[in-house]
């Protein structure tokens, strides 16, 4: 399985400055020579960042003002490369819409290290759950292919709220996304306890009521343990006094008919890529943690299950 190449366009007129920068597997580079064919070629290509002279082509601030407004390309992030140092080329370059401005001549590994930060930046801002601000789908899709292809023998933790429903329907929503966003920041924490580097960690929204978490096995099980401890200490705190009391909430079954639902707790379904081959694509991982998932749904109260199986 191959990682995913990130398109890159390139604004230059002659020489190869910037092609060299993109040597290798990871890049796919599309090189515009002709301002005429500048917005055609961005919508043709769907770069994941632009980069270039662009007065070298002769274009103003204001096409860069004009990409930026435009719905199809506002969210691409462009880097200016030029060899004017002034303040007021900078300044321009900024309030023209631009993720970062190169001066020339430039290093390498330091351009390559700005590139990859604003493509980085503008995959988290279109891809960032809005509740919680943490990374979504695709950044999860992503970072669960790269554990595959990079055979990392890494655990993959998923987080499940029950009887959220029920919670939702007598409190209403705006409870439940600050319940949500409690269970988020409530993971966060848990991290930062461990005063490990936030690099170890990865942790996603799926959406709803629904987390991610990636880590190195020898932390998950304290984590997890960390975790449950926490968040039931936290749940009484969001029902009234007599409901947190009475230890339940008297609500509607799928069906409608009145049912009497426990105070919410949590499931924490895990496995662990043994080995680093234990899985083929990203669905399997996604299926395995649903079947443990399912069973852990058959317990009262918080729980989790770490499954190491190969």
């Amino acid at each position: 399985m191959k990682k995913r190449r990130e398109k890159i366009l390139i604004v230059e007129n002659y020489g190869d400055d910037l092609k060299h920068l993109f040597q290798g597997d990871e890049f796919e580079v599309c090189n515009v020579k002709s301002i005429k064919r500048f917005k055609e070629d961005i919508l043709d290509f769907n770069p994941s960042l632009i980069i270039g002279d662009f007065q070298e082509l002769g274009v103003s601030d204001d096409i860069c003002r004009t990409l930026k407004k435009d719905e199809m390309m506002r969210h691409i992030p462009f880097i200016i490369v030029s060899g004017r140092s002034e303040m007021s080329h900078r300044i321009n370059a900024a309030d023209s819409g631009a993720s970062d401005y190169i001066i020339k001549p430039f290093q390498k590994a330091e351009a390559l290290a700005r590139i990859n930060r604003s493509i980085r930046d503008m995959k988290h801002a279109l891809n960032a759950n809005p509740l919680t601000k943490l990374p979504g789908n695709i950044a999860i899709h992503d970072k669960l292919e790269s554990l595959i292809i990079e055979k990392q023998p890494l655990a993959i933790a998923y987080f499940d709220l029950d009887n959220f429903k029920s919670y939702n329907d007598v409190y209403g929503y705006s409870a439940g996304d600050r319940v949500i966003s409690h269970c988020a920041s409530l993971i966060l924490k848990c991290r930062d306890d461990f005063g490990a580097d936030s690099d170890d960690f990865f942790i996603g929204h799926v959406g709803g009521d629904d987390f991610i978490m990636i880590c190195k096995d020898e932390l998950i099980e304290s984590f997890c343990e960390s975790y449950l401890e926490k968040f039931d200490a936290m749940v009484p705190f969001e029902y009234d006094e007599n409901t947190a009391k009475a230890g339940c909430i008297i609500g509607k079954d799928r069906k409608g008919q009145e049912a009497v639902f426990p105070l919410m707790s949590i499931s924490i379904a895990v496995v662990v890529n043994e080995g680093g081959d234990k899985f083929l694509h990203v669905g399997e991982i996604a299926s395995a943690g649903a079947e443990i998932k399912k069973y852990l749904k058959g317990n009262s109260g918080s729980s989790f299950l770490i499954d190491r199986r190969r």
